[in-house]
């Protein structure tokens, strides 16, 4: 006896059935196949539908309308009809961009630029020598590759410590003070030196220096020369403030001149050309030099693409060659004849401005701090660098005699100047105050004899006093004549010693 198919009930024949009569069971199976096919084409390709198949179209004519609102004709996806996917795309406080990654992009890239241009984090200190690493930004953190990740934390807190103090056994008085603007750490050995006449060189390939202009961090990670003697008017014996500044107008400003042989430039852009090629997240400039000084590029520096449908900021992720890069993710196309540059944003613009005489101020310029100053000469010249941090400190020292001037270079008269004195290196410290006895009162009392009532009180005197000028300050002993002897003493211990001039240790600190 002969069975059927559970979906399209075929026959199934048994063995000598349908003896002579097999057309009958095989026809009437292939036209219910044909049947079933016919549907099913005309459920999910045609203009109507049973109820069979119903569900698969859902509430549109046939199943390639149903997939067309979120699949293209080529196969990629078709978001335009995901609106919770595309409100990705609208910000409530910047407006609408014109796609989510769009949205995802700048946000990545304000946390870039936030970051610490040096590789050092909440649990890892900046060592007594200062900066040590050129890249922008440093380690890596759950999976995210090195040189990428943005520490927002660490760039903050670059920008509002007080360096220097914590890598001393003792601080300073009043030590959480805020760091000054300019130079505030870095900078190998001097960081200005003399190269020829009208040429010095900043030094940050040793040790990279880090600037603070208005709350904003600038670093230099590479040693640059700096050809001044283009200066419009700029004479023997005049001086020149060199500055560096964070002004979008001030940088490519044709006066001044880099590098050797020298040239104007805007800073930031380190190297460009017009021939790159783009394949996936390989970058190729033939005759570039990313791995050679000067403007040697670093991994976390900016690849801009400028032209064609690759145009777009990528960060680089390492430099594979002198003509290679390589970039975190993939370029939005594969092209040849790219124009492009990479730019270093954490590059200051560095200039200079003349003045007379050693007595007259440059000019006052928002966004400009001054870190250093020279007198032009026809030989090569020697350059005062302001101190770093506007603070300029001491240590612990024995002048010996009096009067005794220090020179400071903070870069303009301090704002404040500390005088700590002490007997020892074990001993405490006292500010420069001698006690004295005083006679505070006298009454007379009677005609013959005279009676004297004495009122006398122990009170403190300064022993110090000071003046200063842009460069230096200097120490004088208020007690130091000669006749009739007064002890030189420096300050009175809290033992009611004086600590006389010849051994006092004192410790000095100017601030801007």
């Amino acid at each position: 006896m002969s069975t059927r198919t559970n979906y399209l009930n075929l026959v199934l024949p048994e063995l000598n059935e349908f003896v002579n009569s097999w057309n009958s069971p095989v026809n009437q199976n292939m036209e219910s196949i044909d049947d079933f096919c016919s549907d099913l084409y005309e459920s999910l390709v045609g203009s109507s539908a049973t109820s069979t198949w119903a569900g698969i179209r859902g509430s549109l004519g046939s199943l390639a309308n149903r997939l067309d609102v979120s699949i293209n004709a080529d196969g990629s996806l078709d978001l335009t009809n995901s609106p919770d996917l595309l409100d990705i795309a609208v910000s409530s406080s910047m407006g609408a961009f014109t796609a989510p990654v769009d949205r995802l992009n700048y946000t990545d890239a304000k946390l870039y630029e936030a970051g610490l241009p040096a590789p050092y984090s909440r649990f890892a200190a900046m060592p007594a020598s200062g900066p040590t690493a050129g890249t922008p930004h440093g380690g890596s953190s759950g999976g995210i590759p090195a040189q990428v990740r943005p520490d927002l934390d660490s760039g903050i807190a670059l920008r509002a410590g007080h360096f220097g103090w914590s890598q001393e056994a003792a601080s300073s008085p009043f030590a959480a003070r805020n760091w000054e603007p300019g130079l505030v750490t870095g900078g190998g050995g001097t960081f200005i030196t003399g190269v020829a006449s009208g040429k010095v060189q900043l030094n940050a390939t040793a040790a990279p220096a880090i600037f603070d202009i208005d709350g904003y961090a600038f670093r230099m990670r590479e040693d640059l020369i700096f050809d001044y003697s283009t200066v419009v008017g700029l004479a023997f014996t005049n001086y020149v403030w060199f500055y560096v500044d964070r002004n979008e107008s001030g940088y490519n400003d044709a006066t001044f001149l880099y590098g050797s042989p020298a040239a104007a430039k805007d800073l930031r852009k380190l190297q460009n050309g017009s021939t790159g090629v783009t394949a996936a997240s390989i970058f190729g400039q033939a005759g570039a030099t990313f791995n050679a000084a000067p403007y040697r590029v670093y991994p976390g520096d900016t690849l801009v693409i400028s032209s064609g449908t690759a145009a777009g900021d990528y960060v680089i992720k390492s430099v594979d060659s002198a003509t290679q890069l390589t970039i975190s993710g993939e370029f939005k196309a594969d092209i040849a004849n790219v124009t492009w540059e990479v730019r270093d944003n954490w590059l200051p613009n560095i200039g200079c401005s003349k003045t007379a005489l050693a007595t007259d101020r440059p000019p006052q310029v928002a966004g400009r701090v001054y870190i250093g100053r020279v007198e032009h000469t026809a030989g090569v010249p020697v350059p005062v660098v302001f101190a770093k941090g506007g603070t300029y400190d001491t240590g612990w020292i024995v002048p010996g005699g009096y009067p005794y001037t220090i020179t400071h270079d903070i870069g303009g008269l301090p704002g404040s100047v500390e005088i700590w004195c002490r007997a020892g290196s074990t001993a405490r410290a006292h500010r420069p105050l001698v006690r004295r006895s005083v006679v505070t009162a006298l009454t007379i009392t009677g005609i013959a004899p005279i009676a004297e009532d004495v009122q006398v009180a122990s009170l403190l005197f300064p022993s110090l006093y000071t003046h200063a000028n842009e460069s230096t300050i200097t120490l004088e002993l208020l007690n130091s004549i000669a006749d009739p002897v007064i002890p030189t003493a420096v300050f009175t211990t809290s033992g009611n010693v004086d600590v006389d001039a010849a051994t006092a240790q004192v410790r000095v600190v100017v601030r801007r």
